[in-house]
């Protein structure tokens, strides 16, 4: 699906939004080809970095973990990972990443 998109934006390159929401744009697509790591080759081809934030994320929410467990995890995943491994550092640049596709929440008292 990721790659889908990917394409579809390579093939129709127009983008419109502030500076900013771009360079945010442009990092999330290439997050989308990079893999996880490089170790000769074994990381699995559907394993890049988006898809490894957005299944973290989505854990994270599903399991109601705080910012700091979070945090813990990611530090741990990051050793245990070949070096050179493009784990994000903590809950900020996992949110970072997809917040050019994250939904405004609007809440509205029932």
């Amino acid at each position: 699906m990721i790659e889908g998109l990917v394409s579809h934006i390579d093939k129709y390159d127009v983008v419109y939004g502030p500076p900013k929401w771009l360079e945010n744009f442009r990092e999330m697509k290439q997050a989308a080809l990079d893999p996880l790591y490089k170790d000769g080759g074994n990381c699995p081809k559907e394993c890049t970095v988006l898809w490894f934030n957005l299944h973290m994320l989505m854990m994270k929410a599903r399991h109601g973990w705080s910012d700091t467990s979070f945090n813990d995890l990611l530090s741990y995943l990051a050793t245990t990972y070949p070096t050179g491994n493009k784990v994000p550092t903590n809950t900020y640049r996992a949110k970072k990443l997809i917040r050019p596709v994250a939904m405004k929440l609007r809440k509205f008292d029932a």
